[in-house]
C-alpha cells in the first residue's frame, strides 16, 4: 500500500445538543478490523451549552494493557461551526491556544458558490450560507491528544 496515512484531518460538526460520538481507526495491517485489538479512539462530545470536546487517544488491548505507540501520525481537525457560532477560545492538551495558531475560515462568497467541493481538507473554505471553519493542527505523536473548545452561540435574528 502506498498511500501515505502519517498525516489525516477530522472533519468535526459540534452538536447543539449534549451529545458524545466514539469511533474507532483501525490500522490497515490489522487482519480483522472488529475485533483489532490496537487502534485510535476518536471522540467528539458537545455539552448543548457551548463546550466542545475532542479526542485522540491510542486504544490499550483491555487483555494485555499494552497500547500500540509505534503508529505516529498528525491531526487536523476542521471544526464546522454553525452560522451563529463564534470561537470564545481553545486548548489543546490543557494549553490556550493563541488565536494565531489557529486557522479561522469563513465561507466562500455566494458569487464563489461554483468553486466549492466538499472535504477538500486543509484551507478549504466552507460553502455560501455555512458556518466557518477552525482548523487546528495537532503535531506528530502518538499518545492522547485533547482539544477543547467553547463557542458562543449569538441569538438568530428573525427576518422581517
Amino acid at each position: 500500500d502506498s498511500q501515505d496515512w502519517s498525516s489525516l484531518t477530522l472533519e468535526a460538526f459540534p452538536s447543539s445538543s449534549a451529545v458524545t460520538t466514539h469511533r474507532k481507526l483501525v490500522e490497515r495491517n490489522m487482519p480483522n478490523a472488529t475485533s483489532a485489538p490496537f487502534g485510535t479512539r476518536l471522540s467528539l462530545s458537545s455539552d448543548g451549552r457551548g463546550r466542545v470536546r475532542v479526542e485522540i487517544d491510542t486504544e490499550i488491548d483491555e487483555e494485555t494493557g499494552a497500547a500500540d505507540l509505534s503508529t505516529r501520525r498528525t491531526w487536523l481537525i476542521r471544526l464546522h461551526l454553525r452560522t451563529n457560532e463564534r470561537l470564545m477560545h481553545a486548548s489543546l492538551d490543557g494549553a490556550l491556544l493563541a488565536d494565531a495558531s489557529l486557522t479561522h475560515l469563513a465561507p466562500l462568497d455566494a458569487s464563489r458558490a461554483s468553486d466549492y467541493f466538499p472535504l477538500g481538507g486543509a484551507g478549504s473554505p466552507p460553502p455560501p450560507l455555512a458556518g466557518t471553519v477552525i482548523e487546528v493542527a495537532i503535531p506528530t505523536s502518538a499518545g492522547l491528544h485533547v482539544l477543547e473548545v467553547e463557542l458562543h452561540t449569538e441569538p438568530r435574528v428573525k427576518a422581517t
